[in-house]
C-alpha cells in the first residue's frame, strides 16, 4: 500500500507522510513536490527516507511525474501542493504579484491531480487539504460576547483572497468528482497550524505566534506582544497530521468535509506555559500598541477569528488535539534538539 502526497516536503503535508510511514512500517510513500528536499526535510525524514520516493515536478504537469507512478500502486492519495502567496509586509495585497500563478496551481493542479486520481484502480482514499475557506471576518468590539465555534455547514466566505477562493473551488471541483467518479473524498480545513516543519521560504513568509515564541526562545532572545491576551485557535501540526491518516484508514468517513482546529481560542499567556516548560527564563513582554515584534490584531470576529468545531472528528473517531502547554514543550525541544534551521 501506498500514500501518494503532492506538497509533501512542505510544513504540515511532511507530518502526514512521516506519521504514515511511522505507523505503518510496510507501506511506502511517494511525495510529488516542486521545492524538493531541504536541510529541515533531510533532518524530518531521516527514519523513515528508505521507504520514501521523492519527485520533483510542478504538480499542475502532471504527465511528468505521473509516468514515474505505477498506477496499480497508489492506495492513498493527499492533494496539498498549492501556493499560499501570504506577504510579511501588512501594506501588500498578496494577490497583487503572481494571481493567475495562484489559480493555476491551486485550482488546475487539483484539478489535473483529480483526474489523475479517478483512474487509480486500487485508491481507497483521496484527502484534499482546504484551509481558509470562512472569510476573513470584521473588527468587533471588546464587550462583543464569544462566538460560538463554526462547523463545516457554516456558508463559505472566502472573498478575502485569491488562496482562499482557490481553496473553496478546490472543494467543489473534488466533491464534483467524488460523484461522478465514485471517488471516496473528504476535505480537511485546518485552523493557524504551528510546529516542526514551519520554516521560512519563498512560499511561507507569515508565521503564527507559536512559531516565534519558539524561534526567539531557543535562540535565547526575548519576544514582545501588542498584548498577551491576543489569541487564535492554533493547533499543533502533529494533531493535524494524525487526523488526515485517521481519514485516510478510515473504512468509510460519514462526511465530506472536516474541520481540524483545537476548538477554543488560546492565548499569548497559555502558549507561554509551554515553552516555559522547557526554558524557564524565556522572557515574553507586551507593548501595549503596534510597536511589538508580534502584532496580533484583537477583537476580531467572524471568518478565520472563530475558532473551529472539530466535533465531527471527536464523534467519528475519538481525535483530541495535544494541550498547547504539551505542544509548545514538544515544539521547543524539537526546535532545540534537532539543531533544524528556520
Amino acid at each position: 500500500m501506498t500514500l501518494l502526497v503532492t506538497g509533501g516536503t512542505g510544513f504540515v503535508l511532511s507530518h502526514v507522510v512521516r506519521q504514515w510511514l511511522e505507523r505503518f512500517p510496510t507501506r511506502e510513500a511517494i511525495v510529488v513536490d516542486r521545492a524538493g528536499f531541504d536541510a529541515s526535510a533531510e533532518l524530518f525524514f531521516a527514519p523513515v527516507r528508505s521507504r520514501m520516493r521523492v519527485i520533483r515536478a510542478d504538480v499542475v504537469d502532471t504527465p511528468s511525474w505521473t509516468a514515474e507512478v505505477d498506477p496499480c500502486d497508489v492506495t492513498e492519495l493527499v492533494n496539498g501542493a498549492a501556493l499560499s502567496p501570504i506577504t510579511s509586509d501588512p501594506a501588500a495585497s498578496p494577490d497583487r504579484d503572481t494571481p493567475a500563478e495562484t489559480v493555476r496551481v491551486n485550482i488546475l493542479g487539483a484539478t489535473r491531480v483529480f483526474d489523475w486520481a479517478r483512474t487509480l484502480p486500487n485508491l481507497r482514499r483521496l484527502v484534499y487539504m482546504s484551509s481558509g475557506v470562512y472569510g476573513y471576518g470584521a473588527r468587533g468590539a471588546p464587550e462583543d460576547p464569544p462566538e460560538a465555534p463554526i462547523g463545516e455547514d457554516e456558508p463559505l466566505e472566502p472573498d478575502a483572497a485569491l488562496y482562499d477562493i482557490s481553496k473553496a473551488t478546490g472543494e467543489l471541483i473534488a466533491r464534483r468528482f467524488a460523484g461522478v467518479f465514485g471517488l471516496s473524498c473528504v476535505s480537511v480545513r485546518p485552523s493557524a497550524v504551528y510546529g516542526p516543519m514551519d520554516r521560512h521560504s519563498d512560499a511561507r513568509q507569515v508565521h503564527p505566534l507559536p512559531w516565534h515564541m519558539a524561534h526567539r526562545a531557543v535562540a535565547g532572545e526575548p519576544l514582545s506582544v501588542n498584548s498577551l491576551r491576543a489569541s487564535y485557535d492554533w493547533v499543533y501540526a502533529p494533531d493535524v497530521a494524525r487526523a488526515i491518516v485517521l481519514l485516510l484508514e478510515a473504512k468509510a468517513p460519514r462526511h465530506a468535509v472536516y474541520n481540524i482546529g483545537f476548538g477554543r481560542r488560546a492565548s499569548a499567556a497559555d502558549l507561554l506555559e509551554g515553552v516555559r516548560a522547557e526554558i524557564p527564563d524565556f522572557a515574553l513582554s507586551e507593548t501595549g500598541d503596534e510597536r511589538a515584534d508580534y502584532v496580533q490584531p484583537l477583537h476580531m470576529r467572524g471568518g478565520v477569528w472563530r475558532t473551529r468545531s472539530s466535533r465531527r472528528l471527536e464523534d467519528e473517531f475519538g481525535w483530541r488535539p495535544t494541550p498547547h502547554r504539551e505542544a509548545m514543550a514538544d515544539y521547543v525541544r524539537w526546535l532545540r534538539d534537532s539543531g533544524a534551521p528556520a
